[in-house]
C-alpha cells in the first residue's frame, strides 16, 4: 500500500522522468529500511535497478 502511493505521487508530481538516476542513502533505521523496501518494490514494478543489480539502459 506505501509503496503504491509513493509510486502514484512521484508519478503525479512527475519527479522522474524516464532514464533518471537517483542516488539515496540509507542508514540501519527503520525509516531507511522502509525507504529501502518501497525503492526495490518499485524496481521490480518499473525497472528501477540499484547498485548491485544488472541494470539494463
Amino acid at each position: 500500500m506505501l509503496s503504491w502511493q509513493v509510486e502514484t505521487f512521484i508519478k503525479e508530481k512527475q519527479l522522474l522522468a524516464a532514464n533518471d538516476r537517483i542516488l539515496v542513502g540509507v542508514s540501519t533505521g527503520v525509516d531507511s529500511m522502509v525507504l529501502l523496501h518501497i525503492l526495490e518494490t518499485l524496481q521490480k514494478n518499473d525497472g528501477l535497478c540499484h547498485r548491485g543489480s544488472s541494470c539494463k539502459s
